[in-house]
């Protein structure tokens, strides 16, 4: 999947729950996407809480290690349109991360990123 596109979303459990699965499977899943240059970002399907990778050691591993982005508290609907205005504006991880946080319209208000 990772060879067809950009980025993925990936919506996890709770504020911050990611599997962590001993096969490996998921950490694997996440190192290939981002090996090949593609952006991953966490979300949650938590409406009021937004998303913290940093609650649980498995989501703070893994957003350390890959320098995930994460949505906190933007709708999953925003991340998405979000991600595909800046996808077709660059491709540069760099500048990804600093549109994914720039502030359009209060879509994120969690200034913890």
């Amino acid at each position: 999947m990772a060879e067809h596109y950009d980025a993925v979303i990936i919506e996890s459990f709770g504020v911050g729950g990611l599997p962590s699965y001993d096969s490996g499977d998921f950490y694997r899943a996440v190192s290939r996407w981002t090996d090949m240059g593609k952006t991953v970002v966490m979300a949650t399907q938590v409406t009021n809480e937004g998303s913290n990778m940093t609650v649980y050691e498995v989501g703070r591993n893994i957003k350390k290690e890959f320098g995930l982005l994460e949505t906190y508290d933007m709708t999953l609907e925003a991340a998405i349109t979000k991600m595909m205005w800046i996808l077709e504006i660059t491709k540069e991880p760099k500048e990804i991360k600093e549109l994914f946080y720039k502030t359009v319209n209060k879509d994120i208000l969690w200034k913890q990123y």
